[in-house]
């Protein structure tokens, strides 16, 4: 696994699956933290302690120096309460996945995740601290975090992937405390391992067409993200083009 910033991160994966040019602008472009994404890791690194049985309260300083707040610690505790009753070091958390089979430049890290072998059950938990509504439904991050985890689990059981696939049945929880969206702040989607495999040939192709040698832009819901929009050709366009409808 390359060190530094995956070219094809799965956090970004609802945009480079359609725009070919995103990985090429993320990579220009690289952002500083914002306020919202400081608070995020700031969040994770609460429901992280707590996970550990380590005390952490409201005033308590993050390693990155934000304060934590009452709602980071509503939100650990509900992130722990779902976490399956089983011996701490059997949770693999915050642990890097490679998704070398998508391109070797596609890895990243999983908040949690758990592997039954007496049920051959995955569960898969990302936790969301912000306010925009994630689909927990068709997830591509958390489908790419799988694959990396199917990698893994395939060396460690000395069995092929597509025989895995068939026998694996997968949960992916989304936990977001500060989104009722659909009424529930924890959200849940349970598909065969075998599922997968049009999701990750999908991610194949759009990972050959972002290291082509001129990758194609398309607009998508992902563009107001996108740290290089404004040296895009395709969203000014896009823009001019929505400009004039509405005149």
């Amino acid at each position: 696994m390359s060190k530094g910033h995956s070219f094809l991160p799965p956090s970004g994966a609802e945009t480079w699956s359609v725009c070919a040019l995103w990985p090429t602008m993320n990579a220009t472009f690289p952002q500083d933290d914002s306020p919202e994404t400081l608070e995020g890791t700031a969040a994770h690194w609460v429901w992280q302690k707590m996970l550990d049985g380590e005390p952490v309260g409201v005033g308590d300083v993050a390693p990155n120096g934000v304060i934590v707040t009452g709602e980071m610690i509503e939100g650990g505790e509900l992130y722990v309460s779902i976490m399956p009753k089983v011996k701490r070091e059997f949770l693999v958390v915050e642990t890097p996945v490679s998704i070398y089979d998508v391109h070797p430049e596609c890895y990243g890290t999983p908040d949690s995740w758990y592997f039954d072998l007496k049920t051959y059950v995955l569960d898969l938990f990302d936790y969301k601290f912000g306010h925009r509504f994630v689909d927990e439904y068709e997830n591509l991050q958390c489908l790419l975090y799988v694959e990396g985890i199917f990698n893994r689990l395939a060396l460690q059981l000395k069995v092929g992937q597509g025989e895995l696939d068939q026998k694996v049945t997968v949960r992916i929880t989304i936990v977001q405390p500060r989104c009722y969206y659909k009424g529930e702040p924890v959200r849940v989607w349970t598909l065969k391992g075998s599922d997968i495999r049009g999701y990750i040939n999908k991610f194949k192709l759009a990972a050959e067409l972002a290291h082509s040698p001129n990758p194609v832009a398309t607009t998508n819901e992902g563009c107001r993200d996108c740290p290089g929009r404004h040296a895009c050709d395709a969203l000014q366009k896009g823009a001019y083009s929505d400009l004039q409808y509405s005149s």
